[in-house]
């Protein structure tokens, strides 16, 4: 036996194959092997199913028969030529081994494992996942930071990152508290996200406690205070001209004017919530410009005779009788405390077009002289610090805007030594 194939040497002439070659097919199996299997030792593929011999070994196929498992598909096209019985279009066998409702073939089409149920490990087992819609391959469909099964016991949509549309995703909405299945979850007229940008609290339909809903509250974080009446943001207690009509609710320092020798100075406006009247000369509740008798004297002020000599004072050039009794009033000016209470806008939106999104807003922070100002992302790496914060952050870091998501933010009030925390949605 020359070539040590196990076949000797007079057995190879006889067979016609190479003494000198322990396989002379090149099929991976030595002429001796071949005699063992019952194969052809001249023939690399014995039963020409397009197998060599000895990768059907290998295999664990017979390499005399071209369908092994008899399925009616041949060895070299049947992905699984080994299993027998009710089959698919592949040669596999339609079984489900891991009971996941999916057959090992359509597994295997579709990327999961035949042998685990879930293969993404979301909770929701393959053939449920087929069935809803989301990827069996990743553990969260939508992208939104709750994977597919947190998503179906939540009665959220795994496929809809913000399943009520209001703006917020449902993961912002599981960690601020709110309902990710319902646009408005205290029901109060305004949605949840823009709760959110007003600084007002999702969860109570009347924020600062006064008895009136958020809703219809001109300003809904002010307990102390229901009216604006020039819609200006500050509160008519705050507001020095609440009517916005250019004349000071009170004047601490007044125009003087000359009437009849006498020194008269006017100290407030009369109409402080009225843009169109600042004066009542007769005291009778009718502001100058609507009362046709500014001085209660019966004489019409177009037939009355005298009219005040400074009308830089009264760009209305009403008349005034001198006759009446000259009035001299003195008011003290109430001593206002500055409320150093900061309210952080809980979203920002970069690049938006509302200035007061598009930009983070701590109301109240210009009020704390030397107070930090730091965020942070989910890592724990500081994107942000400022002293003495101005509102003006857009929400960038290194010169390029942070990506949408939640980051945790610290203020530092140095005149109290308290540090407030909370979280920020940057969103787009």
């Amino acid at each position: 036996d020359s070539d040590d194939d196990g076949v000797t040497d007079g057995e190879e002439q006889d067979n016609g194959t190479d003494p000198n070659d322990p396989d002379s097919d090149d099929d991976g199996l030595t002429d001796g092997e071949e005699q063992d299997n019952g194969t052809d030792s001249n023939d690399p593929d014995s039963d020409d199913d397009g197998v060599s011999d000895g990768d059907e070994i290998d295999n664990g196929t017979d390499p005399n028969d071209p369908d092994t498992d008899g399925d009616g598909i041949n060895d070299s096209d049947d992905v699984c030529p080994t299993v027998s019985g009710e089959t698919s279009n592949s040669g596999c066998s339609d079984s489900d081994p891991d009971q996941d409702g999916i057959d090992t073939q359509d597994e295997i089409d579709n990327g999961t494992d035949p042998s685990n149920p879930d293969t993404d490990g979301d909770g929701v087992n393959d053939g449920d996942e087929i069935k809803n819609g989301t990827d069996p391959n990743n553990p969260d469909s939508d992208n939104d930071g709750l994977n597919d099964g947190e998503e179906i016991d939540n009665g959220t949509d795994p496929n809809n990152p913000d399943s009520d549309n209001d703006g917020l995703t449902d993961f912002e909405e599981t960690i601020i508290g709110t309902s990710p299945n319902t646009y408005d979850t205290d029901n109060d007229c305004i949605s949840d996200y823009q709760e959110l940008v007003k600084g007002t609290d999702p969860l109570s339909v009347d924020s600062d406690g006064d008895g009136i809903t958020d809703c219809t509250d001109e300003l809904p974080l002010d307990p102390e205070e229901l009216l604006d009446s020039d819609g200006d943001g500050i509160p008519n207690s705050e507001d020095t001209d609440d009517d916005n009509d250019g004349y000071p609710d009170q004047i601490l320092t007044g125009t003087p004017f000359i009437l009849n020798g006498e020194l008269v100075e006017i100290q407030f406006d009369l109409f402080p919530t009225d843009p169109n009247e600042y004066a009542d000369f007769d005291g009778d509740g009718i502001g100058d410009n609507e009362d046709l008798d500014d001085d209660n004297d019966g004489i019409p002020d177009i037939y009355d005779s005298f009219t005040v000599l400074d009308e830089s004072f009264d760009p209305f050039g009403e008349p005034i009788d001198p006759n009446s009794e000259v009035i001299e009033r003195t008011y003290t000016s109430p001593v206002v405390e500055i409320d150093k209470t900061v309210y952080p806008s809980p979203v920002l939106t970069p690049g938006g077009n509302n200035l007061t999104e598009a930009r983070w807003t701590i109301r109240g922070i210009e009020n704390n002289p030397g107070s930090i100002v730091e965020v942070f992302n989910r890592n724990g790496q500081q994107v942000f610090k400022k002293v003495n914060y101005q509102n003006n952050w857009e929400g960038e870091f290194n010169n390029e805007r942070l990506p949408s998501g939640s980051y945790f933010y610290k203020i530092y009030i140095p005149e109290t030594n308290q540090t407030l925390v909370g979280w920020l949605f940057i969103t787009y």
